[in-house]
């Protein structure tokens, strides 16, 4: 049991750097797709972290990555 909690953390927190890289991406640079990977990976990353556990609220925010990170991606710059 003691593996499954530190392999949650690790996964947890990996996903938690590539949410905060894509919304720093997104707010400095305005770069879509970028952020639009990450953000879908760490939806990833949380949804397999889930299956390992067992089902949580962790599944909510999963999906809410993952939606971000498809509207991030069919957003379209606007030129100034």
């Amino acid at each position: 049991m003691n593996r499954v909690g530190t392999s949650f953390l690790i996964f947890s927190g990996l996903a938690f750097v590539l949410a905060l890289c894509a919304i720093c991406l997104l707010s400095v640079k305005r770069k879509g797709t970028k952020s639009g990977i990450l953000l879908i990976s760490a939806g990833v990353i949380i949804l397999g972290n889930l299956l390992v556990v067992g089902p949580n609220p962790g599944m909510f925010s999963a999906a809410l990555l993952m939606i971000s990170g498809i509207i991030t991606l069919q957003r379209k710059p606007k030129l100034y």
